[in-house]
């Protein structure tokens, strides 16, 4: 039997997964709730995606074989294109100032570029594309910080 199948790090389909994705669905509804006032029902579903949010962490934590490299990249992403949606949408009813939406769409891109300038950095020479992407040539492994939640 491959021991390999049962590495954190192959592993795709997982119950954490599958809820980041659902998160990431429900990202442009809830921006589209927002835009058209359906505020009560946007928060309703903003809650959803935090318990799921939670949920997946815990569940990946808790359980060796539901931890992933996937994971571990798409759940940053899927917050900040919730965080992202809610905070556009927010200001196009103008429930909140453009310079704050601003200040917090350049913190994420910030966090991202500076994750991206450090992959670089502690890549082992040469780095190529497909290097620099390919998760089997060094541990790429994302762990938000306190200021990226």
């Amino acid at each position: 039997m491959n021991e390999n199948r049962n590495k954190p790090g192959n592993k795709i389909a997982t119950i954490p997964n599958a809820l980041c994705l659902f998160r990431i669905g429900m990202t442009p509804v809830i921006g589209y709730l927002i835009i058209k006032e359906s505020y009560m029902i946007a928060l309703a579903l903003f809650a959803v995606s935090g318990i799921t949010d939670w949920l997946d962490g815990y569940i990946a934590r808790s359980f060796w074989s539901q931890s992933s490299l996937v994971g571990s990249i798409i759940d940053p992403v899927a917050d900040k294109l919730l965080v992202t949606t809610v905070f556009i949408s927010l200001t196009y009813v103008k429930l909140v100032p453009l310079p704050l939406t601003i200040l917090v769409i350049l913190r994420d891109v910030g966090l991202i570029a500076g994750g991206a300038v450090t992959r670089y950095k502690t890549l082992e020479k040469p780095v190529t594309l497909v290097r620099y992407f390919s998760p089997s040539v060094s541990p790429l492994q994302v762990t938000p910080t306190s200021i990226s939640k």
